[in-house]
């Protein structure tokens, strides 16, 4: 079903299917604020590094992060990365793995070891798992098992309320809990993924290494 019930939100849907980043970022950020963190609690900021080291050049598109009254503990609950709507093959394979660097990025300066993912692409969405024990991505949002398949990403005017009762389960589960592992496995990490100039994957490296041993 459908998330698109008034003009405003047509107008950003209109304006992602049609601009670069930016709008993907727009809509996505006011559904966010709107439809689903809209409690005092939840920080949503956009163009922010994957972790506080300092000269850390890399931004990720949104993330979502849960502060408590005290402001004495912030916890990232969620990564969202984005591409513009019509992006190619080549360019979502790029997107979820620029995400699934900044979630091992995430998880070498934290310990943390699992924390939910989001991939854009206009106003289209899937929902992903990392966990520091596999390989790649873990699908969740929908399952499936296809990596930089447009047709597995769920358009928001719709199957938009998919998505938000996907996202809402996030919020009440802070990491992915051990049930949806056991449902499903990680997806093959691509060959010959590429990531932005500003970006690296050095983390990458020190997942696989740590996995290993």
């Amino acid at each position: 079903m459908s998330i698109i019930t008034d003009g405003r939100l047509q107008r950003l849907w209109a304006d992602a299917q049609q601009h670069p980043e930016w709008a993907t970022t727009r809509l996505w950020g006011h559904i966010f604020n709107r439809l689903v963190f809209t409690e005092s609690k939840w920080v949503v900021s956009s163009q922010q590094p994957p972790t506080h080291q300092p000269g850390e050049l890399r931004r990720v598109g949104l993330i979502v992060e849960e502060i408590d009254s005290c402001a004495d503990t912030v916890g990232t609950l969620l990564f969202v990365e984005a591409k513009r709507a019509g992006a190619s093959p080549r360019d979502i394979t790029e997107v979820e793995y620029q995400a699934f660097t900044a979630a091992c990025a995430y998880y070498v300066e934290t310990g943390i070891k699992r924390l939910w993912i989001m991939t854009c692409v206009g106003s289209r969405a899937r929902l992903w798992i990392f966990d520091e024990k596999s390989t790649y991505l873990i699908p969740y949002v929908p399952l499936g098992d296809g990596l930089a398949a447009i047709d597995e990403y769920l358009e928001i005017s719709t199957h938009g309320t998919t998505l938000i009762e996907g996202l809402k389960f996030c919020k009440t589960h802070m990491r992915p809990p051990n049930d949806l592992l056991e449902r499903t496995s990680a997806s093959p990490r691509p060959v010959n993924a590429t990531l932005p100039s500003s970006w690296h994957d050095n983390e990458v490296t020190i997942v696989d290494s740590q996995r290993r041993s």
